[in-house]
C-alpha cells in the first residue's frame, strides 16, 4: 500500500512539474512576442548604375504600441553619397532633433516621438534617404544604436531586431557576372508569379509590386534581388526563407525580380521575373481647332500627348457631359484632326484624357462653339377637329432632317416626330396619332447633311376642337346643304330673268325708237308721195278744165286717188299693228 501511495506522489508531481514549465515558457514567450520590434530598410537589394540616385526608406514593424523611434545609418562613403533626407510620409510627427547625416562619416542619424496612442503596423514608415551613387562594387547598408520604445509608460525597448540592406553598382555598359550554375542536386529554378504585376508584357501604374513562388521542401535558403538587368545575379547571402516578398516605391521602368533557391547540394539556378512600372502620366495634351468652313461646318479639333516610356494606348474624348468616347493612338495618329460628334448650337467644353499602357492619364480641356442654323419655317396650322389629322408642311434646307416637336400645352407632355426636307427645302407631315380636345403648339429643328443642328423655331399655337361641336356643324351644314342649292338656283333664275327682262325692256325701247324713227320717215315719204299725186290730179283737173279729158286720163286720175287712200290706210294700219304689239 506505501508503495502504490509513493509511486501516485511521484505521477503527480511530474504532472506538477510539467503543467508548472509548460506555463514559465508561455510566459517567457509571450513577453517575448509582445516585445517584438524591427527596424529594417527598403528595398533591402537593388542592382543600379554609377551615377545615378535613388531612394532607401527606414521602415518600422511592431505588434505593440510603441511611441519613440531612434537610431543610426551606416553606409559606405566611398560608394554612396548622401544627398538629402525626406521625412514626407512620416509616422513621426514630433522630432526630439531634426535629422542629420554626413557623407564623410556615412552615417544618418533620427530620433522622433508619436503621440498617444503611438504606431502600431508592420509598414511605418520613419525616413526616406536619397543617395547618389559614386563607385562600382557593393554597399551595405546597416542600423547601430537603435531603440524602439513601447508605449507602456515605462519606455521598454522592444526592438528585437535590425535589418540591412545590400546593393550592387555598376559601371554604365558594364557586363553582368555569369550565373553561377546549381549542382546536380541543386534546386531546380523557382516558379513565380505575381499578384500586383500578372503579365510581364504589360505596363502597371503600381510601384508596389509583390512576387510569390512556391517553396519546395529541402530548401534551406534563398538569395532574391530586383534589378533592371534581366540576368542579374542575387549572389549567395541568405534572405529569410518565404514564399512571397512585397516591395514599396519600385522605381519606374523594366524591372527583373530575381531568386535562386539554396539546399543541401548547394545553390540552384536563377528565375528571372519581368515586370514594368510606370507612375508617371502622359503628358497634357495639346489642343487646337481648325477654322470652320462655310461648306464644311464640322467641329475639327487636333489633340496630342506624349509618354516617354510605357507609350501612349488611347485617348478619350469628353463633350460635355456625354459618354466618353475612346478613340485609339493610331486612329488619331492617320485621321488627326478628329471631327467632333457634338452638332447642337451653342458653345461647348471639350475633354481630352491621354492614357498610357499603364492606366496614368493627363487631361485637358478646351471650349468650341458650334454654328446656329436657321429653324425651319413652319407654315400656319388652322384649327381642326379630334376626328382630322395634325397636317404639318414647312420649308427649310435642301435633303435636311427635320424634328418636329409637339406640346400639349395643358397637360404640358411633349412628342418627337421627324421627316425629311426633299431637294427644294420643303417637307411634310401627317401626324401619325390623332389628338384629343385642347390646345397645342408646335416647333421643329432641322439638322443639315453635314451633321449642324438648329435652335427650335418659335412655337405655332393651334386648337383641337371636340368633335360633338364639328359633328353638329358637318349635320348642319349637311341638313342646310340642298336648300342652300335650291335657293341659290332660284336666285340664279331670278337673276337672269331680270336680266333677260332687262335686256329685253332695253329692246323694245331700242325697237320703238326705231320703228318711231322709220313711221317718221314712211310718213314724210308718204307725204311727199301723196303730195306729188295730188300735184299730178291737180295737173289734170286743170286740164280738164280746158277740155275733157280722155278715157284713160279719167281712168289714171281715178285710180290715183284710189291708190293713194289705200296706201295711206295700209302704213297706218301697219303702223298700229306694231305699236300694238310692241
Amino acid at each position: 500500500m506505501e508503495e502504490k501511495r509513493g509511486l501516485k506522489f511521484v505521477v503527480v508531481s511530474k504532472v506538477l512539474l510539467m503543467l508548472t514549465l509548460s506555463f514559465l515558457v508561455s510566459v517567457f514567450f509571450n513577453i517575448g512576442n509582445a516585445k517584438a520590434a524591427t527596424l529594417y530598410f527598403v528595398p533591402r537589394v537593388g542592382e543600379y548604375t554609377v551615377g545615378k540616385s535613388f531612394s532607401v526608406s527606414v521602415n518600422v514593424s511592431t505588434q505593440e504600441s510603441a511611441n519613440a523611434f531612434q537610431a543610426t545609418v551606416n553606409f559606405p562613403q566611398d560608394k554612396l553619397q548622401l544627398v538629402s533626407l525626406s521625412k514626407s510620409g512620416s509616422i513621426i510627427s514630433l522630432w526630439v532633433q531634426e535629422p542629420s547625416f554626413s557623407s564623410a562619416n556615412g552615417t544618418a542619424r533620427f530620433e522622433g516621438v508619436v503621440p498617444n496612442p503611438g504606431y502600431t503596423g508592420s509598414n511605418g514608415k520613419i525616413i526616406t534617404l536619397n543617395f547618389k551613387i559614386k563607385s562600382a562594387g557593393e554597399a551595405h547598408l546597416s542600423f547601430s544604436d537603435g531603440s524602439v520604445l513601447a508605449n507602456d509608460g515605462q519606455g521598454t525597448n522592444i526592438l528585437s531586431s535590425a535589418g540591412a540592406a545590400d546593393f550592387i553598382f555598376n559601371d554604365t555598359g558594364q557586363a553582368q557576372a555569369p550565373e553561377p550554375t546549381g549542382g546536380a542536386a541543386g534546386p531546380a529554378s523557382p516558379k513565380v508569379w505575381s499578384s500586383t504585376h500578372l503579365d510581364a508584357s504589360k505596363w502597371y501604374a503600381d510601384s508596389n509590386p509583390k512576387f510569390e513562388w512556391t517553396l519546395p521542401g529541402g530548401v534551406t535558403a534563398i538569395s532574391y534581388l530586383v534589378t533592371a538587368s534581366s540576368v542579374s545575379n542575387p549572389g549567395t547571402v541568405a534572405d529569410p526563407l518565404a514564399s512571397s516578398r512585397a516591395y514599396s516605391n519600385i522605381e519606374d521602368g523594366a524591372k527583373y525580380f530575381h531568386i535562386r533557391f539554396k539546399n543541401s547540394a548547394g545553390w540552384g539556378n536563377i528565375a528571372h521575373f519581368k515586370f514594368q512600372i510606370d507612375t508617371v502620366a502622359p503628358s497634357r495634351p495639346k489642343i487646337s481647332f481648325l477654322p470652320a468652313l462655310p461648306d464644311d461646318p464640322k467641329t475639327k479639333v487636333y489633340f496630342e500627348a506624349k509618354d516617354d516610356l510605357s507609350g501612349l494606348a488611347y485617348y478619350e474624348v469628353i463633350i460635355d457631359n456625354s459618354a466618353p468616347a475612346k478613340v485609339d493612338r493610331e486612329a488619331i495618329s492617320s485621321s488627326n484632326p478628329y471631327i467632333l460628334q457634338s452638332n447642337e448650337p451653342g458653345k461647348h467644353l471639350l475633354l481630352v484624357k491621354a492614357y498610357d499602357n499603364a492606366g496614368n492619364y493627363s487631361e485637358a480641356t478646351a471650349e468650341f462653339t458650334v454654328t446656329t442654323l436657321e429653324p425651319p419655317k413652319i407654315d400656319k396650322i388652322k384649327d381642326f377637329n379630334e376626328q382630322e389629322l395634325l397636317h404639318i408642311s414647312g420649308e427649310t434646307y435642301p435633303n435636311s432632317f427635320v424634328e418636329i416637336f409637339l406640346k400639349d400645352t395643358i397637360n404640358n407632355t411633349i412628342a418627337k416626330q421627324s421627316t425629311k426636307s426633299n431637294g427644294f427645302g420643303f417637307f411634310n407631315l401627317v401626324w401619325p396619332d390623332s389628338l384629343s380636345k385642347g390646345d397645342y403648339e408646335i416647333s421643329g429643328t432641322v439638322t443639315n447633311e453635314q451633321g449642324d443642328k438648329s435652335k427650335p423655331s418659335d412655337p405655332i399655337k393651334f386648337k383641337v376642337k371636340a368633335a360633338w361641336l364639328s359633328l353638329l356643324i358637318s349635320y348642319i351644314v349637311n341638313f342646310l346643304s340642298p336648300l342652300f342649292i335650291l335657293l341659290l338656283v332660284l336666285f340664279a333664275i331670278a337673276f337672269l330673268v331680270l336680266h333677260l327682262w332687262h335686256k329685253f325692256h332695253d329692246f323694245r325701247r331700242k325697237l320703238r325708237q326705231t320703228i318711231k324713227g322709220a313711221e317718221d320717215d314712211v310718213h314724210k315719204a308718204f307725204d311727199g308721195l301723196r303730195e306729188s299725186v295730188r300735184k299730178r290730179i291737180l295737173f289734170l283737173e286743170k286740164v280738164k278744165t280746158k277740155r275733157e279729158l280722155t278715157i284713160e286720163e279719167e281712168k289714171i286720175m281715178k285710180q290715183m286717188r284710189s291708190d293713194l287712200d289705200s296706201v295711206e290706210k295700209t302704213i297706218r294700219k301697219q303702223i298700229q299693228r306694231i305699236e300694238d304689239k310692241l
